[in-house]
């Protein structure tokens, strides 16, 4: 059975937030937190 298409809208777009608050901060604490954020990432997709 496909992904419904709402889950994949919500996906896409938490990812696009993801990547424009990262871009908004200081690069060095943006790349700290985009591995913060990708670890919750992949902690959020085990449990889905």
């Amino acid at each position: 059975m496909p992904k419904s298409n709402r889950f994949y809208q919500a996906q896409t777009q938490k990812n696009v937030t993801r990547d424009r608050f990262i871009r908004s901060v200081n690069p060095v604490v943006g790349m700290k937190m985009r591995a913060i954020l990708e670890e919750l990432k992949r902690k959020e997709e085990g449990r889905e």
